[in-house]
């Protein structure tokens, strides 16, 4: 079955987006084909086109039905297209014919995520960063960790990006398990070879992920009880089709084990270890111009061990935790039909953070010790799309991050004496650096078997003074011989 959409109007240059009719989610990289013009929506389920008198849009995504659109709206408009989830299989006929897909992208793979869930996995636990490391190139940095290399590069020469927030610690349980709830994601997009100008700061890869922005329509929630982690889920409208929210939050069980275990063997003692994930966002479209998010992501490793001495009535306690925190404001807005932006104000810190406490209850006395060491960023990122024409387009825009690094500060503090130690032993001075960037980027397609794209990143990166400049050209020809 197909679906039709019929509308009046004239030859001219169509923009809107593309989403599921169930969810009200984008749908990131689906088809837009006028005559011989074609595209893909971008990361927000955007798409530009030309479309001429007599062409007819046929817009499509896998595992949805296609839709076609005949005439459309006034230019001014934004069409706003839904695609219905497809449970029918019809046959399939092979042929010998070779197609070849126009796609001036090289080493660029979109991992739906049902596949990701469908994948074999360790206690049931789907894991974004083992199935990228299935992938050709990639290669896991050790048996059974989350951590990868790519085409013989390090793990901290691949950029991974949450909701455009830059993240640096993605593991969890020593690196068997990544940060990455799979029931919080709606697309992942690994670039292996030359990535887009938009990203710099690291060498081998650039892996881009996306959460869900929660169901316009319908309310939806979901407790999922594993081996290994307890998965729960929130989305719905607060105000249908315009306000919707969405929350998941996944914790490891095995301290609810271990404590009471730990201290059944031994009354004196307790230990344990978990971690948890929070992804929460709020999305708001107040016009069809405009569209707002709000993201929150909170995820951290705790060790905790305590141990109680009844016969000098002491009692020490030992707590280790790590992990990341990220918050991000996103605005869309179109100016017109061809001009597509997304601003993007973001603030991150990474935290590792050792207490321990002493106390000793007769002499009423206690000693603390604590360990840290943070890195913070503060990032804001403008990128604009302009689509002129059907086979021309720009992107292009600026980053500037402010990172703010406070490693191994050591301090002690006793009771009695009322005074703070610091450990300048192992103490490391606070630095504070800028990092900008300028970027463009442009894809041309002059004939229908050639296309051409070319990018330029100007890197400037301010520290003690010292300026540290970066030009980094890209340039990717991808010609088809069978169209000839």
């Amino acid at each position: 079955m197909l679906a039709v959409l019929c509308l009046i109007a004239k030859s001219q240059h169509l923009s809107g987006y593309v989403i599921d009719s169930i969810t009200g989610e984008p749908l990131i990289g689906a088809h837009v084909i006028c005559g011989n013009n074609t595209t893909i929506t971008n990361n927000y389920g955007y798409f530009s086109i030309n479309q001429n008198k007599s062409d007819t849009i046929k817009i499509s995504y896998v595992g949805y039905l296609p839709l076609y659109l005949f005439k459309t709206t006034a230019q001014k408009d934004i069409l706003k297209v839904t695609l219905s989830p497809s449970t029918h299989i019809e046959e399939v006929s092979v042929s010998g014919k070779v197609s070849i897909q126009d796609n001036s992208e090289m080493g660029v793979i979109n991992l739906p995520i049902q596949q990701i869930k469908n994948l074999p996995s360790l206690a049931g636990e789907s894991d974004v960063m083992k199935t990228l490391q299935l992938l050709p190139g990639v290669k896991p940095m050790g048996e059974g960790h989350s951590s990868f290399m790519v085409r013989g590069g390090s793990p901290d020469q691949n950029l991974i990006v949450l909701d455009n927030i830059p993240l640096y610690y993605v593991n969890h349980l020593g690196g068997f398990v990544s940060v990455f709830n799979t029931h919080a994601l709606s697309n992942v997009k690994m670039y292996k070879g030359i990535f887009p100008p938009k990203y710099g700061g690291r060498l081998s890869s650039v892996v881009n992920i996306d959460t869900k922005n929660g169901n316009l329509s319908e309310r939806h929630s979901s407790l999922t009880l594993g081996l290994i982690t307890t998965n729960l889920l929130l989305e719905g409208p607060i105000k249908k089709d315009t306000l919707s929210y969405f929350i998941s939050a996944r914790r490891f069980m095995y301290d609810l084990i271990s404590r009471p275990v730990t201290y059944l063997f031994d009354d004196k003692k307790q230990s344990g270890y978990t971690f948890y994930d929070l992804n929460t966002k709020i999305n708001y479209m107040p016009n069809a111009k405009n569209r707002l998010f709000f993201s929150l992501y909170s995820g951290y490793d705790n060790i905790l061990s305590s141990k109680k001495d009844k016969e000098d009535n002491s009692s020490m306690k030992n707590k280790q935790k790590w992990g990341n925190t990220a918050v991000s404001f996103r605005w869309n807005h179109l100016y017109g039909s061809k001009l597509f932006s997304n601003i993007t104000l973001y603030g991150m810190q990474y935290k590792y953070n050792t207490n321990f406490e002493y106390t000793y209850k007769e002499e009423n006395s206690s000693t603390t010790s604590e360990f840290q060491s943070l890195i913070s960023d503060y990032g804001l990122s403008l990128n604009y799309e302009y689509y002129p024409a059907s086979k021309l387009k720009f992107e292009f825009g600026s980053n500037q991050i402010l990172h703010d690094y406070k490693p191994n500060h050591y301090y002690q503090t006793n009771s009695l004496s009322n005074t703070a130690i610091s450990d300048s032993s192992i103490y490391n001075p606070d630095k504070t650096t800028l990092e900008n960037a300028l970027f463009i980027e442009t894809t041309i397609s002059p004939l229908k078997y050639i296309s051409f794209n070319l990018g330029y990143r100007f890197s400037l990166f301010l520290v003690d003074s010292n300026n540290y400049i970066s030009h980094e050209p890209r340039f990717v020809a991808n010609i088809n011989v069978f169209n000839f």
